[in-house]
């Protein structure tokens, strides 16, 4: 697996630049291809139209095109498009699913959001705790990696989640929160944010995940496993890597608790099916991710 690690110019997602990106590339699919006129266009430097245009990618609402140019995805128009479901990224729901893209949605993933969102059985983390594991775990794609290189990455992670407001020394610019740190995933123990500071996932139930944007991430993460899978077990549910579980820190009795009415929640699209060998969920027919997102957002939050 080859795993994305620079590109982000060690600059966190900040709330205004997707928006920015899905319409600048919607009027100027070349818009990228030339950073001084990307400058000018998104009103930033060289560096964070880099950053714009990799978390764009990442995020999958935008995409490489042919001849140097990007064109905005389904998913991209769907959501921050003119009349995209929350173009402005005003609704909760919206965080939770960009951080679902973050984790599951590229086939080169981000190896800090990929290792510890999947691989870290552990609610606390440290930078340099982080760094040793994955140096253990995925060492042979790392064996060129500086630890520089990696302390910056596993701090970009740890910048998209948690709160960097009144750090001593830091001017506002370099402040500026992440929108994804509202999803409050992350949490500050100690420290100030550096290699030995120390933080906690919040493993715990989410109302804030509305059954119409759990019963999403199921379909997706069907769609992603192929055409022809519409089954998935309560354990790749659960715990499985690129989980909802997993993705979302969810425990596993809320996901028991989800997955009991999810067939009234989707009108009977999915459903659960358990007896004592088995436990599952199944779905009708394929619906593409896209097209099944309006539902997700249909219900109130």
């Amino acid at each position: 697996m080859r795993y994305r690690i620079s590109g982000h110019e060690t600059f966190a997602l900040r709330f205004a630049w997707l928006p920015k990106a899905v319409k600048g590339v919607t009027k100027h699919p070349r818009l990228f291809q030339t950073e001084d006129d990307a400058m000018v266009t998104l009103g930033v430097g060289k560096n964070m139209v880099r950053a714009i245009r990799f978390w764009a990618e990442c995020a999958g609402v935008v995409a490489a095109a042919e001849k140097g140019e990007h064109q905005v995805t389904r998913l991209g128009q769907a959501i921050l498009g003119p009349d995209g479901l929350d173009p402005y990224m005003e609704d909760s729901r919206t965080l939770w699913l960009l951080h679902w893209q973050l984790a599951t949605g590229s086939p080169s993933p981000l190896l800090a959001w990929d290792f510890l969102l999947n691989r870290w059985h552990r609610d606390d983390l440290s930078v340099g705790a982080a760094m040793e594991a994955a140096r253990k775990d995925v060492s042979l794609e790392l064996d060129e990696v500086s630890d520089s290189t990696l302390e910056a990455h596993f701090s970009v992670f740890l910048r998209t989640y948690a709160s960097t407001r009144g750090r001593k020394g830091e001017s506002t610019e370099d402040s500026l929160d992440c929108p994804l740190v509202e999803l409050r995933l992350l949490g500050r123990i100690d420290g100030s944010g550096s290699k030995d500071g120390r933080y906690v996932f919040r493993h715990e139930e989410k109302p804030e995940i509305t059954a119409g944007l759990f019963a999403w991430t199921i379909n997706d993460l069907m769609n992603r496993h192929g055409v022809d899978c519409t089954v998935l077990s309560f354990r790749e549910i659960a715990a499985g890597h690129g989980g909802p579980g997993t993705v979302f820190k969810i425990p596993e009795s809320d996901i028991r608790e989800r997955m009991a009415t999810i067939e009234a929640d989707t009108n009977g699209y999915l459903r659960q099916e358990e007896s004592v060998n088995l436990h599952q969920v199944r779905r009708k027919k394929v619906i593409p991710s896209v097209e099944y997102l309006k539902r997700a957002y249909e219900e109130r939050a």
